[in-house]
């Protein structure tokens, strides 16, 4: 299934297509930031799901599931720094009080929009597409959610956690050793960082494949998952020249490379078993495909082509036409010049046999318990790292419903 969307950078709008047919039902009113990746949720309890996306000057706005504007925050960061470009929006409950926060670039506003607290970060950074991916999750395991900005982390309230040296970057949360607690796995222009809850390196950064440092190369996000079978959590993560999987110890080890093509933009990848045999096949896309790779040997099982400048963006796996089996979607764009790909692209099993998934994938940094499949942000966010253990991956999904709507 394909679909195509008339785009351009001075008029992006937001879309909403049929799951099982790519019919456009929705086309939302208003001009939107084509470089924002949106999020979607219930953020006001009705029960109904909006949509945070961002306009032309910076400004978040959110909409309502029948495309009605909602609000438009008062804030705009651009331009005074970088947050506002190439980013992406986090839903969460910072404090379990039931109210929505949203995550955007480097600020945090409430579910009307209002701004809570922020950090200001240099402008020269937006030419290095620093391109912020924020997320949140319970470190210190006190019920409530901490806020990473890249290297940054903060307490819900704005006050500082802890830093690590170095330029922003992107984190993922996950155990990646022996212990009961989480780690945090950074990837920005100097390469790999992974650093215990408590805000302590344990290694990093490191570059065991591309040399080359500069964001584009080594800042682009991570996937976590079990890619080998063997129930630890590995890290697949890419450059400007390779897409590689990595064991994580006391350092970050390749256990296979694939090459790629990715000087534009930070692409990335994610992970499905979709034959349930008890590993992960890699999904990735670059400029001119996507890939999927076997998770063990990183062997190459099948590619499509397609064409992006890649900016933040990456593939998806989940249910969308609702017939019991994973889907893969993948978007494109007319980088370069004159390149014409179908700007939505679902694959699926021609007989519906992969394993089933959960029905939503509701923003960038997403890890299963960030959302209930309703779309509602919990109130108590479970901690993924002791369930699924995941980051940027689906659930496997069974038929004792997991694909329900959890408690709330």
């Amino acid at each position: 299934m394909t679909a195509t969307v008339t785009w351009n950078p001075s008029t992006a709008i937001l879309v909403l297509l049929a799951g099982d047919t790519g019919k456009e039902e929705l086309t939302f009113p208003g001009q939107v930031s084509n470089s924002l990746t949106p999020a979607i949720g219930d953020i006001d309890g009705d029960g109904l799901l909006e949509v945070i996306a961002q306009d032309l000057d910076g400004h978040l706005v959110a909409y309502e599931n029948d495309g009605t504007l909602k609000w438009t925050s008062a804030f705009s960061g651009w331009p005074q720094y970088a947050g506002t470009y190439c980013t992406a929006v986090s839903l969460y409950d910072l404090d379990g009080d039931g109210k929505v926060e949203i995550l955007a670039g480097f600020d945090v506003f409430d579910a009307d929009g209002n701004h809570l607290w922020g950090k200001s970060y240099d402008d020269a950074w937006y030419g290095e597409y620093y391109c912020p991916t924020p997320t949140a999750a319970d470190l210190d395991g006190d019920g409530v959610l901490e806020v990473l900005f890249g290297h940054e982390t903060y307490h819900a309230d704005g006050t500082l956690m802890w830093a690590i040296p170095g330029p922003p970057g992107h984190a993922a949360v996950a155990n990646l050793d022996d212990d009961p607690e989480p780690e945090v796995l950074f990837t920005n222009r100097d390469g790999i960082t992974v650093v215990e809850a408590d805000g302590t390196v344990k290694f990093g950064p490191v570059r065991p494949t591309d040399p080359t440092p500069f964001s584009r190369c080594w800042g682009k996000p991570t996937t976590i998952h079990d890619f080998d079978g063997d129930k630890k959590a590995e890290a697949a993560i890419g450059t400007c020249t390779d897409y590689s999987m990595y064991e994580i110890t006391d350092t970050a080890t390749p256990i296979w490379t694939a090459s790629v093509s990715d000087l534009t933009g930070l692409a990335m990848g994610t992970a499905f078993d979709f034959l349930g045999d008890g590993a992960a096949d890699a999904i990735y896309e670059d400029e001119t495909s996507i890939y999927v790779y076997n998770g063990k040997s990183g062997m190459l099982e099948f590619d499509h082509p397609r064409a992006s400048g890649t900016l933040i963006e990456y593939p998806i796996v989940a249910d969308v036409d609702n017939d019991g089996s994973a889907d893969v979607v993948i978007v494109a764009n007319n980088y370069p010049q004159g390149t014409m790909s179908p700007s939505v692209i679902v694959l699926g099993d021609a007989k519906s046999r992969w394993v089933p998934t959960r029905r939503i994938w509701n923003q960038h940094a997403y890890h299963v318990t960030n959302v209930r499949e309703d779309g509602t942000i919990p109130k108590t966010q479970k901690p993924s790292w002791k369930l699924y253990n995941t980051f940027r991956a689906n659930a496997q999904v069974s038929a004792l419903g997991d694909c329900l709507p959890t408690p709330k």
